[in-house]
């Protein structure tokens, strides 16, 4: 008797954890605010540049990682994958990815290309480490995504699944302009 109580508890467990991983695939929309990106100052081949002038017009994914994170060097192969793609569609100034290390650029830079094997986006450094702050992040690696007005209206902290068919789709669609829906979520 007790197993079959059981049971329905039991299909209704493996469910939510389903419906759990599935939602977990993609960004999830926040309520749109502004982010005071002016606050932030990042490292490139040519120094110092406000986040705000490398933002370009339009929608934006902003995507964070580190180099002492290993869920972010996993991803790294398939975020540069997708800044390829967005390169052949005409967006692959859409993709901005900073490193939040506070060690120096040359090794972020460094790491990336030959450790890492990853190319394909500009390499970006948060070293004052305002980033997380401003976009309230949870931790690294974390992707948002920001409106046509720079607004931030989604966020997925952990890894992303580039390469579901799905999510990029619907990445695609956002950075075309369309509106940040929750299908596959």
């Amino acid at each position: 008797m007790k197993r079959v109580r059981l049971l329905p508890a039991a299909a209704s467990l493996v469910l939510l954890v389903t419906l759990g991983t599935a939602r977990a695939e993609t960004l999830q929309p926040v309520a749109p605010r502004v982010v005071d990106v002016a606050r932030v100052d990042l490292r490139g081949p040519a120094g110092d540049v406000p986040l705000e002038s490398v933002l370009p017009a339009g929608p934006v994914l902003v995507h964070f990682w580190a180099t002492w994170c290993a869920p972010c060097r996993r991803e790294l192969p398939e975020v540069a994958a997708f800044a390829a793609d967005l390169k052949r569609r005409g967006l692959g100034r859409q993709l901005v990815v900073i490193s939040i290390d506070r060690t120096s650029y040359e090794f972020v830079a460094h790491s990336l290309r030959t450790t890492y094997g990853v190319t394909g986006f500009d390499v970006w450094q948060d070293p004052d480490g305002w980033s997380p702050r401003i976009f309230r992040l949870k931790g690294v690696p974390s992707t948002v995504l920001l409106d046509a007005d720079h607004r931030m209206v989604a966020l997925k902290s952990g890894t992303l699944d580039w390469t579901n068919p799905k999510v990029r789709g619907e990445l695609l669609g956002a950075l075309a302009g369309q509106p940040f829906s929750t299908a596959s979520k």
